[in-house]
C-alpha cells in the first residue's frame, strides 16, 4: 500500500486550489505540483517540509495532463534532479504550446467578435507565464506501471479533457488518482486539441469512450485534481456521461436553430468571461462535434 499525502496548492484561475499529491514510498513521487507561481512555489516548499523533505528528495514528478495549473512546475523540480512523466499525446503542449494557436484558430471560426478576441489574447498568451517548462520528459501510455518500494501505479488513458490525460490505479487498495478526468463538485469538459499532424481531435467521444473502458474499476476511493476525496467513483462516472449527453444534445438543438458557436456559448455559459470563455467555445465545439458525427 502507498504511503501518500496531499496539499492544496493555489492557482490563479477560477479553480483556485489544485491537489498535489505527495507518495513518500521510494522513489519519492510528486503528482501534479501545480502551476508556476510564487505562491504555488512556497506552498509545495512548504508541503514537501513538512513531510521533512526538500525539492531534490524528489526522484519523480507526474502530471495527470498538460493543463499548466497540474504541469506548471515540471521544469522546476526538473532542475533539481527529478524525472517528469507525461502521457505522450500531451507532451507537444508542454513542449511547444502549439495548442494556443490552435485555440485561437477555434475561437476566430466559432464567429467570435473581434473586441472579444482583443480581450481573451492576453489570457491565452499568459498560460507560457505559469510554466516552467522542462527540456527531458519521460513519456508513458495506458497499461504503464510504475513501480514503488511498496507498490505499484498502474497507466491508465482517458483523454478527451486533455489528449493525454491520465489517471493512475493502485489496484491493491482500490485508490484511483483521476486528475480532471473525474471530479466531486464540477464536471471537466472536453477539449478540442489539434495533433501534431493536423487532425481534430474528437473529445467528446474519447471521453465517452474513457467513461465506459473504465466503468468496471473496482475503485473504494478517488483522489481528484480539485477537491476532496470522495467514495462514489462508479455514481460520479454515470453522472458525468449524462451531463455531457444532455448537453450536447442541447446544443445540438441550438445549433439547428441557426446559431452560431459563439451564440450557443452565450446561451449556456452567459457568464463565461476571459480564460473560462475560450474554454466554453471549445466545449461547445466538442459537443457540436460528437452529435454531427452520429448523425
Amino acid at each position: 500500500m502507498l504511503n501518500w499525502v496531499a496539499a492544496r496548492i493555489p492557482t490563479p484561475f477560477i479553480l483556485d486550489k489544485v491537489n498535489c499529491y505527495l507518495i513518500k514510498d521510494e522513489p519519492v513521487t510528486l503528482i501534479d505540483p501545480g502551476p508556476w507561481t510564487s505562491d504555488a512555489l512556497r506552498a509545495v516548499n512548504d508541503f514537501l517540509a513538512s513531510e521533512g523533505l526538500l525539492p531534490e528528495n524528489v526522484a519523480r514528478v507526474i502530471t495527470t495532463h498538460a493543463h499548466v495549473d497540474h504541469h506548471g512546475m515540471l521544469g522546476w523540480f526538473a532542475e533539481r534532479g527529478a524525472e517528469t512523466y507525461v502521457h505522450e499525446k500531451d507532451l507537444p503542449k508542454i513542449k511547444h504550446y502549439c495548442h494556443l494557436q490552435f485555440w485561437w484558430d477555434i475561437l476566430e471560426q466559432a464567429e467570435c467578435p473581434l473586441e472579444i478576441l482583443d480581450q481573451l489574447s492576453p489570457y491565452l498568451q499568459r498560460e507560457k507565464q505559469f510554466s516552467y517548462p522542462a527540456s527531458d520528459f519521460v513519456t508513458v501510455r495506458d497499461g504503464d506501471r510504475l513501480s514503488f518500494g511498496s507498490g505499484e501505479l498502474q497507466v491508465l488513458h482517458a483523454p478527451g479533457h486533455s489528449a493525454g490525460q491520465i489517471v493512475l490505479w493502485e489496484e491493491k487498495t482500490g485508490s484511483l488518482f483521476s486528475g480532471d478526468f473525474l471530479l466531486p463538485n464540477i464536471y471537466t469538459g472536453p477539449v478540442m486539441e489539434m495533433s501534431p499532424d493536423g487532425k481534430w481531435n474528437h473529445p467528446l467521444q474519447e471521453m465517452m469512450a474513457a467513461c465506459s473502458r473504465l466503468a468496471d474499476l473496482p475503485v473504494l476511493v478517488t483522489m481528484p485534481g480539485h477537491g476532496n476525496p470522495f467514495a462514489y467513483y462508479s455514481r460520479r462516472l454515470r453522472e458525468l456521461r449524462q451531463y455531457h449527453l444532455d448537453m450536447a444534445a442541447r446544443v445540438r438543438v441550438l445549433c439547428e436553430s441557426g446559431k452560431s458557436i459563439f451564440e450557443v456559448v452565450r446561451t449556456i455559459f452567459p457568464r463565461a468571461s476571459d480564460w473560462n470563455l475560450a474554454v466554453a467555445v471549445s466545449q461547445v465545439w466538442a459537443y457540436r462535434d460528437y452529435w454531427q458525427r452520429r448523425i
